[in-house]
């Protein structure tokens, strides 16, 4: 790639680590508008937990995709499902809905989040320049995710609650183009890489459970916290095991070997 197309792929990091940071927060100050139009205040909560849920158990499979089927094609892909969730939430017709495409915007911000930082390491070969781009990367989603209250709150109170996702369409659309167009795979998917299906069975379901259970404290009664919580304990555990006998992990530390 010429210095053109990385300066473009570049922009298109950064916007999509703006976007997975303002997102994480910017909702904040738009959850009594949400609750009140879904009638939904019992799920107050879950609206920040199901998007932080998605986040967490789709990043370490974000990058086994990008080994398989190539990162410009997985962040393009989390881009897409970023997208399609922000959508369906602004015009959820209920809470139960509205939660469930608040799980897909958020394995989508997961991709976003992450993807960059492999993808710099492979478009900026020179390690001091590499740095400099993954500290302003960094930096771009701290400043997103801190002003996301103040422009959820302006968005609230100008618009309504649901421009606070339509806002992610133009932003998401044109970190997609800027992808598509200027950026050539530096290197090509491998596509003799085994995906381990059991450790990501075993590690999506086993941090559903548990994070879920953390979340239903004081809501539901302590033997159904309880039964989440140790469920969650155990497929993880079983995870563990899965990955050190896995010729491809999900997580190659827990394995001892080098991926």
């Amino acid at each position: 790639m010429n210095k053109r197309q990385i300066t473009m792929v570049t922009w298109a990091l950064i916007l999509a680590n703006i976007m997975s940071g303002l997102d994480a927060t910017i909702i904040n100050t738009a959850i009594p508008a949400i609750v009140s139009d879904l009638h939904g205040i019992q799920y107050m909560g879950w609206i920040v937990a199901c998007f932080l849920l998605g986040m967490s158990v789709s990043v370490p499979i974000w990058s086994k995709l990008g080994e398989r089927m190539g990162n410009k094609f997985a962040f393009e892909l989390s881009l897409v499902l970023f997208i399609v969730g922000s959508i369906l939430e602004a015009v959820a017709p209920d809470i139960y809905f509205f939660l469930i495409s608040r799980v897909l915007m958020g394995v989508g911000a997961g991709g976003m989040g992450s993807l960059p930082y492999i993808i710099v390491g492979y478009i900026y070969p020179n390690i001091k320049r590499r740095t400099v781009i993954l500290s302003y990367i960094a930096a771009s989603f701290s400043a997103a995710s801190i002003a996301g209250p103040l422009v959820g709150g302006w968005i609230v109170d100008a618009l309504s609650w649901h421009w606070v996702f339509y806002i992610n369409v133009p932003l998401g659309l044109i970190a997609i183009i800027l992808s598509i167009i200027f950026y050539r795979g530096i290197r090509k998917p491998e596509k003799n890489v085994h995906f381990d299906k059991t450790g990501a069975t075993t590690l999506i379901v086993g941090l559903s459970c548990f994070l879920i259970g953390m979340q239903m404290l004081g809501i539901a009664s302590t033997t159904m916290v309880i039964s989440f919580v140790v469920l969650g304990i155990i497929l993880l555990a079983i995870f563990i095991v899965v990955e050190k006998k896995a010729e491809s992990p999900i997580v190659p530390y827990c394995s001892g070997k080098e991926s």
